[in-house]
């Protein structure tokens, strides 16, 4: 099996291009061969009409003695008047020969046509070359002094038959169409094999960029040398490194962030334990409760990368009902009534219900709450709106805290995101809650968006389907 790609295109593009020109070549013989041969069946006598009539004249006159011994003498006598090249053939009108000046007529096929005009096809025989000849002679009728028909005089050529023009012609035609199959056929090849080139040559450094891929050279990029279908392979490989690269940069970062989350409550776990076991801190209630602290601060890191694991495979568990999202709403604020400043909430008096899992919804508001409390002053506002329209239920948490920077907006989502990047634990948590209610609300059928201005505060919009608008999910989502 041939496994060079130029070489396969090569014999894959080449033969096709030679076989039309061969078939090309041989319609273009067939045809002028035809030609040819119609033109020459339709051939007229050699001889000049006024030549033939003064002949016919003659043969009427001597008519009587054409049959015997003397009638071929006779009629070479007249053929001389012709001209050398010229026979004489003499037919009564049942087509049998009368009389011939020449022997040559004994090896043709005569065959007289009902109109009087005489096929002749000749066959000769030149070393390896073998001729065939067809005529369509034209005759003169002979007839008695009464007016009885005798039959008819024919002129035909003598001897072997000789190139006509038209036959030397098409000979030259044919040389030159073979001539110029066997030049097209080497420049097609040249032309395929350099046609192949480019297209080897593209597919041989896709091949090279993946081999770098795959040895972990992630920033490796191929040109995009044009806009046929390999040029967008080309894209397309560009982009799977782009977001491979991405990919692994998101990755690095993550392993970074996780460590430094889990280095701070493990740290101060391990000094609160050894201190203890130095006697230099007592096990008392508070050192206790410092140290229950740390640990479960350990167990919902680890409980917050669990969720957003299953939630980014779909192994997250949802469990849908229809919910009254205003009461709900009501019972988020009600908890964080003890928070300085405490949550305003503004809904309208009916009920919207909406087609949620109850459970995610009030740990993507606590979630919410929890940030707008961390990031406003108690002199500030924190605020509840709910609108709803006969599709989209839209819940409003806005905050007059400190806002986020235009630049640092689009990243908030992103797991283990900080706006402060000190990371310091009294103006963030450990970044992992709002990319968790992103994708717990993305589950839920629904949409989150931020919107804020540095120094004036942040609006965070989360859009969920009424129940009208959607059909019971009895399942998990």
């Amino acid at each position: 099996m041939i496994r060079s790609l130029r070489a396969r295109l090569f014999l894959t593009v080449w033969p096709l291009i030679v076989g039309a020109i061969l078939i090309v070549a041989i319609l273009s013989t067939r045809s002028a061969r035809g030609e040819l041969a119609e033109f020459e069946a339709r051939l007229n006598s050699p001889v000049a009409p006024t030549q033939l009539l003064a002949v016919a004249d003659a043969v009427m006159r001597d008519w009587p003695t054409l049959r015997n011994a003397d009638g071929a003498s006779r009629l070479q006598t007249l053929a001389v008047q012709t001209g050398d090249s010229t026979a004489l053939l003499v037919l009564d009108t049942a087509g049998v020969i009368v009389a011939s000046s020449t022997d040559d007529v004994a090896q043709d096929d005569l065959h007289q046509q009902p109109d009087g005009s005489l096929e002749l096809t000749r066959v000769t025989t030149s070393g390896n070359e073998r001729r065939i000849r067809r005529l369509v002679l034209n005759g003169i009728a002979l007839a008695s002094a009464s007016g009885q028909r005798l039959g008819s005089l024919y002129a035909l050529p003598r001897g072997a038959p000789q190139p006509s023009g038209a036959r030397m012609m098409v000979s030259g035609i044919q040389r030159s169409v073979w001539i110029a199959v066997i030049i097209a056929s080497l420049l097609s090849a040249l032309g395929a094999w350099w046609l192949a080139y480019p297209i080897v040559a593209q597919v041989q450094r896709l091949t090279q960029a993946a081999r770098a891929v795959k040895a972990n050279a992630l920033a490796t990029r191929v040109q995009v040398s044009s806009a046929d279908e390999l040029g967008e392979l080309e894209r397309s490989f560009n982009d799977m490194a782009q977001s491979l690269d991405e990919t692994e940069q998101a990755k690095r970062q993550m392993i970074s962030d996780l460590a430094h989350e889990l280095r701070t409550p493990l740290t101060n776990v391990v000094g609160l334990l050894e201190a203890m076991r130095d006697g230099l801190r007592a096990p008392d209630a508070a050192t206790l409760q410092s140290t229950q602290e740390e640990a479960l601060l350990l167990k919902h890191l680890i409980d917050e990368l669990q969720e957003l694991a299953l939630v980014d495979s779909g192994a997250l568990a949802f469990e849908f009902a229809d919910l009254d999202i205003r009461a709900e709403l009501h019972h988020a604020a009600d908890a964080f009534q003890a928070n300085v400043p405490a949550p305003r909430v503004s809904t309208p008096t009916a009920s919207v219900m909406v087609h949620v899992d109850r459970r995610r919804v009030a740990q993507v508001m606590r979630n919410l709450l929890q940030n707008a409390a961390t990031h406003t002053s108690s002199v500030g506002t924190i605020t509840i709106t709910l609108t709803a329209d006969a599709t989209w239920a839209s819940i409003e948490v806005s905050d007059s805290g400190r806002g986020i920077p235009a630049d640092k907006l689009p990243h908030i989502f992103e797991r283990f995101y900080r706006v402060d990047p000190s990371r310091d634990r009294t103006t963030g948590g450990m970044g992992l809650g709002l990319a968790l209610s992103r994708r717990m609300v993305e589950r839920m059928h629904g949409t989150i968006a931020a919107h804020s201005t540095e120094g004036v505060g942040t609006r965070i919009t989360v859009r969920l389907p009424v129940a009208a608008a959607r059909p019971r999910d009895v399942s998990s989502a």
